[in-house]
């Protein structure tokens, strides 16, 4: 079955420890637990396949994705461990690995970003001071941001509580716990939930200069959908600025307007559940607008960062996953999307800023953090008519514009990909 959009197979040939399928996050599709992401040796046809001429064409490049889709975890530095366990010699291998896919991969993923070499350049591994637990198999249900369980979800996740505090301050635990975090992230469900209580208290009130370089890289909407690990770290920058978001205590004000501004990025994390009791001004979070004249009817969250796995093609496959995927994405079927002749434009959706205004731009962004997770519940659309034309040697890249839709069909497993979209 098509995964994602890497067209890697569900079971026995995706480079997994156990054959699991794996999201980029490495998150298993059925439990939630981590899974832990071997990359194998290339094939040894990848440098015919994804040499510069085979790729020129929109058929060699397909081959290419398919050949290198194993070590997108490379491109992503998601797949290097140093843990005390078995998984330090699979991070070992993995960096062995992964330099034999670059440059040849790089015509697919763009440039490998550079290996991480374990130790500290003294032959010497970097040793947490503090090992975080691994969190029950459960949280994803218990912190379901569209089910949430506060008390339970308090409890589920007080033992990676230093995952969610700023890295710079001493009672952080995210460095070298990073792999053990990124299963902690749902907790961010009850953090946004609590606006800034539990955090530091120095937090409150002033906002501290952010470092704007990685936020705009680990908060993008991409980064936060493809990684968990991303939304820990994008959560970690942005507490240093919670006040900016704050609803009781906010500090977004002419004093602090330009530093808070700088946290613009965080907006990706702010599905925060409002009921419209208090001060509605201050709400960071999407909400619709009926009939123009009311900001606090509803509010539609950012999607869970993991909707990529949730929607993925082998999930829909399953009723019951496809009924969840369904559910995340009804937000965006409400409200990001015109039906055909029947848009009601009494009924259109608005992002709320920290100064209460309409901010359309935003607004586009979360609705574009549905868009290609969601489109996997419409039937693949028929082929252009002039397709023959259009995959003509003359026009590689229209063909490979017009083939979008039907890429995992081209990668892995064609009778499952046709037998689950009907193509006419």
């Amino acid at each position: 079955l098509c995964n994602e959009q890497t067209g890697e197979p569900q079971k026995g040939d995706d480079g997994t420890k156990d054959g699991n399928s794996t999201t980029d996050s490495g998150m298993n599709n059925s439990d939630w637990t981590l899974e832990y992401i071997e990359v194998p040796e290339p094939p040894s046809d990848l440098i015919e396949v994804c040499s510069e001429t085979n790729t020129l064409h929109v058929s060699g490049k397909f081959q290419c994705s398919a050949s290198c889709r194993f070590s997108e975890c490379c491109y992503k530095n998601s797949c290097y461990y140093f843990e005390f366990d078995e998984h330090a010699e699979i991070g070992k291998n993995n960096r062995k690995n992964c330099k034999l896919y670059t440059p040849l991969c790089d015509v697919i993923y763009g440039k490998m970003p550079p290996i991480p070499e374990e130790g500290d350049g003294e032959g010497e591994e970097y040793i947490p001071s503090f090992i975080v637990p691994k969190p029950s198999n459960n949280i994803k249900e218990v912190c379901d941001p569209f089910d949430l369980d506060p008390e339970s979800c308090r409890e589920i996740c007080q033992a990676g509580s230093c995952c969610l505090e700023p890295k710079e301050s001493q009672e952080s635990c995210y460095t070298g716990n990073e792999i053990t975090c990124a299963q902690y992230s749902p907790c961010i469900s009850i953090a946004l939930g609590e606006d800034s209580g539990g955090l530091d208290e120095t937090l409150s009130n002033q906002p501290m200069e952010p470092n704007e370089t990685e936020m705009e890289l680990v908060c993008a909407p991409k980064a936060i959908v493809e990684s968990q690990l991303n939304a820990i770290r994008c959560f970690n920058l942005c507490t240093l600025g919670w006040c900016c978001f704050s609803l009781d205590n906010s500090c977004f004000n002419d004093d602090n307007q330009e530093v808070c501004e700088k946290y613009s990025h965080c907006k990706i994390l702010s599905g925060i559940d409002y009921s419209g009791d208090g001060d509605d001004d201050a709400v960071i979070g999407v909400a619709i607008r009926q009939g123009g004249d009311s900001n606090k009817d509803a509010i539609i969250p950012n999607p869970p960062i993991d909707i990529d796995a949730i929607c993925s093609y082998a999930n829909l496959i399953d009723k019951e996953k496809k009924e969840k995927c369904e559910r995340v994405c009804l937000p965006s079927i409400e409200s990001c999307h015109s039906h055909g002749n029947n848009t009601d434009t009494s009924r259109t959706i608005a992002y709320i800023d920290g100064r209460g205004e309409i901010n359309q731009e935003e607004n586009e962004k979360v609705c574009g953090l549905y868009n290609e997770s969601c489109s996997r519940l419409s039937p693949l659309p028929p082929p252009p008519p002039d397709l023959t034309n259009l995959c003509s040697f003359a026009k590689p890249s229209e063909c490979e514009k017009a083939c979008e839709p039907a890429k995992c069909c081209f990668l892995s497993n064609l009778e499952s990909c046709f037998g689950y979209h009907e193509i006419s």
